[in-house]
């Protein structure tokens, strides 16, 4: 498969999160980011950046003060936009930007912070993971923690089943730790581990899509597997080693189909989840990248960098599916026999 890369702009602040948005059928992308709280001259930033290429000014954005944004979540049904900024949380409107007024804390102490926030599917509920290793679960829009979870270590990364059965975490001690909501609360946490001769790897990042939960796990040194886990009983599934690459996050296509890695070194690639093979490479950032978001089609892949850019990594489809190789080989043998039987007349005319 071939992919076309191109950078959609440059902002004045490194890039830590990114979701894909749509606003009166207009196709935008929410940023977050910035220089955090020390003497580094970068602003700290929540921005909207306008996809319409006829845009006179497609990037809007606004300063948070003196806390970088490291990462944001969209309500699910409602114009709002939720930043992690360091130990708290702030609700800003969209598209305006505004501040709405709501804060809360979500981590034990100020010498912790947020490193992770989604909504649940109906917009119920909030989840948050930081680096004091506790799984938080929020009612919104109140905000009042209903369910916490001791994971002991870091949390880096989450993902939500679908009708949230359960909540998959990626800890700093390279376990998949899983808390199950339904239909026992009470349950320990499971976690799960990945070896590979005899060698951990660390699980990095995780998502969920329909009964499979998806993983990347690498060991920094020689390589980077794509881990298959039953989203039942959590029995693996598949396991595939694909390559030499850093993978860091993990983002699969509304479809299915796909799998976007980004990597420490700034490369998009795609996975084919079908077969789990690597099926494009690309090189987006000069850095890491540090966040991925596809469109609703699933044909582009978003990504924000360290390098402050934004890239879209395009899909290039080159193989016809079946319905259409069909089609296309019998308007191919109509046009043929068309062209024999006047062939044919042409030749009988003058014989």
């Amino acid at each position: 498969m071939k992919v076309k890369v191109s950078v959609i702009c440059k902002t004045d602040f490194p890039i830590y999160s990114l979701e894909y948005y749509i606003n009166n059928q207009k196709e935008q992308l929410l940023l977050g980011g910035g220089g955090g709280s020390g003497p580094t001259g970068v602003p700290n930033k929540l921005a909207l950046l306008n996809l319409d290429p006829s845009a006179k000014d497609p990037l809007k954005d606004i300063c948070v003060g003196d806390k970088a944004v490291m990462n944001l979540c969209l309500h699910p049904s409602r114009e709002l936009v939720i930043c992690g900024l360091d130990a708290f949380s702030k609700v800003y409107k969209l598209p305006s930007l505004e501040e709405t007024g709501k804060v809360f804390k979500t981590v034990n102490d100020n010498h912790n912070y947020q490193k992770v926030i989604k909504f649940d599917l109906g917009g119920d509920f909030l989840f948050t993971g930081g680096t004091d290793g506790y799984l938080k679960i929020w009612k919104y829009p109140d905000f009042v923690l209903c369910k916490k979870y001791d994971f002991q270590f870091e949390i880096n990364d989450m993902s939500i089943q679908r009708g949230g059965a359960a909540v998959a975490c990626t800890c700093k001690d390279g376990s998949l730790r899983v808390a199950k909501l339904k239909p026992a609360e009470s349950c320990e946490p499971l976690v799960l581990t990945f070896y590979n001769k005899n060698e951990k790897f660390s699980i990095l990042s995780c998502s969920y899509y329909g009964a499979l939960l998806y993983a990347v796990a690498s060991n920094f040194r020689t390589g980077f597997f794509v881990l298959v886990y039953d989203a039942a009983g959590y029995r693996m599934l598949f396991q595939r080693c694909l390559g030499s690459e850093l993978p860091i996050k993990l983002c699969l296509s509304p479809c299915g189909n796909y799998m976007a890695l980004g990597t420490t070194e700034g490369e998009v690639l795609i996975i084919d989840n079908k077969n789990l093979k690597k099926v494009a490479k690309s090189k987006a950032h000069s850095w890491f990248v540090s966040s991925l978001a596809w469109n609703e089609d699933s044909t582009t892949v978003f990504s924000g960098g360290g390098d402050s850019a934004v890239c879209k990594t395009k899909l290039l489809h080159c193989s016809l599916d079946c319905h259409k190789f069909i089609l296309l080989l019998s308007l191919i043998v109509t046009a043929l026999a068309v062209w024999l039987q006047f062939f044919r007349n042409f030749f009988f005319k003058y014989e």
